[in-house]
């Protein structure tokens, strides 16, 4: 079934090394690696605005989506219409040469910047309560996928998807980001990280016991969960799998459990993080290093794994974005204790 719903843009594919690429967004230096396509964020962006759009629309109908949209200000004729041209029923990402293909959906009189403004209204105005409960179908047949995944994987065998970012931004060292994503603006910035996060609240697990309960979708998968044993630093005695990273010093790592009541371990979230110096990259500055890994059960197809490894790499991009534009401005103030790491 996981094959089945998100594997049409991949079927042709050649697996290849993931190779870096380069680029400016938002007047910051980014270097990202990971995912077998290479290609930019806003790219990467458009695919899952499109599964984020078809998934709403199948589940509130198209009238009463675009019913929480603002008008444009100026006047102008809406075009939010657009979202729905040649509309299809099926996940996205970005693969080989359906590339164009993919990155041209929905239709292309729509920016990238209008698509991330649509994603972020109808979810805010929907709330994450309302999502929760509105993508319940969703959720269950994403539980069963996950119970196939684990039924399918040889135990102990696990198999990483990587999204990686060197990120070039004056204002955020290595802590300073690590304490910034421990802060509640980490999760502000959740609707706005990702076209599939639909909500992030925390919830008690058990008594006194609170942890994050997640949803959000990889390639169309949408997935209710938890990391309730995140831990600085990784417990490597139960992750001896987990990359060393050795010169990464901030490093956590906690299972991915789904919220179906099983207590069932789909996946291993591993985060490093690292200073780095610009002219190591030919830039002048500083700036962050973020290594983002999560180890499925080799049950799990690569196709799923590239549809996770285009997520991180959006979602690293942004959250870092985040950070420094909150260090800049003195709404996160790092403390003065420590220094760079080397």
């Amino acid at each position: 079934m996981l094959r089945q719903l998100i594997s049409v843009a991949l079927a042709a594919l050649v697996v290849v090394a993931a190779a870096e690429y380069a680029e400016t967004v938002e007047g910051y230096k980014f270097i990202t690696s990971g995912p077998r396509v290479s290609a930019s964020k806003a790219e990467y962006e458009v695919a899952t605005h499109k599964t984020a759009v078809e998934l709403l629309k199948m589940r509130l109908g198209e009238e009463e989506l675009l019913s929480l949209l603002e008008p444009d200000p100026t006047g102008a004729e809406p075009i939010w219409h657009e979202l729905f041209a040649n509309s299809t029923p099926s996940s996205w990402m970005l693969a080989g040469d359906n590339m164009q293909a993919a990155a041209s959906i929905p239709n292309a009189t729509l920016s990238h910047d209008e698509l991330k403004t649509a994603l972020i209204q109808f979810k805010e105005r929907i709330g994450e309560d309302s999502l929760m409960a509105m993508l319940k179908p969703d959720i269950v047949a994403a539980d069963v996928i996950w119970h196939e995944v684990i039924a399918n994987s040889t135990p102990g065998s696990w198999v990483p998807a990587y999204g990686r970012a060197v990120c070039l931004l004056p204002n955020v060292t290595a802590l300073g980001f690590a304490m910034w994503s421990a802060s509640p603006l980490e999760d502000a910035v959740n609707n706005a990280a990702n076209a599939e996060h639909y909500g992030k609240r925390t919830v008690e697990i058990a008594p006194g016991v609170l942890t994050s309960e997640i949803l959000e979708g990889w390639g169309g998968v949408t997935t209710l969960f938890t990391v309730p044993n995140y831990t600085t630093p990784p417990n490597r005695t139960m992750y001896p799998f987990l990359d060393e990273n050795p010169k990464f010093p901030y490093q956590g790592a906690g299972d991915k459990v789904l919220r179906d009541g099983t207590g069932a371990v789909f996946g291993v979230l591993h985060i490093a993080i690292r200073d780095v110096d610009g002219a190591d990259y030919g830039e002048t500055g500083s700036g962050i290093e973020i290594s983002a890994a999560v180890w499925y059960g080799d049950g799990a197809g690569d196709d799923f794994l590239e549809a996770e490894r285009q997520h991180m790499v959006i979602e690293i991009v942004n959250v870092a974005l985040q950070a420094q534009k909150d260090i800049e401005s003195g709404v996160f103030v790092v403390p003065s204790f420590g220094s760079k790491s080397k």
